[in-house]
């Protein structure tokens, strides 16, 4: 079995190429996608596809709130609301289980900002508070 055969989803390093020292523990959504039709010809025969451009599906990535580490992509969210709009690039990179890159990373060009969910707050929870941050890529180079 060679090393690349199989991948966990814990093995990747998931971060903006804008702030490279801030990590996301989880990523979800950013499939692509296309439209398809079936158009029947005239004379019959089976039906022919008919693609549209492909998109790609908003993209959910999560981690731990670090006070002294999120501070800068909790300020490009809130200036994002103000009408600074700066596009950031998502990279997700598969790693080995010592950290190593495997592979070609999956790289989310034009993230615009859609969410940024505000910090959660239980009196006397001992849970983690998480940073969770939606984007829509513009494309998935």
């Amino acid at each position: 079995m060679g090393l690349d055969r199989y991948s966990s989803q814990h093995d990747a390093l998931i971060y903006f190429q804008e702030f490279p020292g801030l990590f996301f523990t989880t990523k979800e959504g950013g499939e692509s996608q296309n439209e398809v039709t079936q158009q029947h010809p005239g004379g019959g025969g089976p039906p022919e596809n008919i693609t549209g451009p492909t998109t790609v599906t908003a993209v959910t990535v999560t981690k731990p709130r670090e006070a002294a580490v999120d501070g800068p992509i909790i300020a490009w969210a809130k200036a994002w609301d103000r009408g600074v709009r700066r596009e950031l690039t998502l990279i997700v990179q598969p790693v080995t289980s010592e950290g190593l890159p495997l592979g070609a990373p999956d790289v989310y060009k034009g993230c615009a900002k859609t969410t940024l969910t505000p910090r959660s707050v239980t009196k006397g929870s001992a849970e983690a508070s998480m940073l969770s941050i939606a984007i829509q890529p513009r494309y998935l180079a």
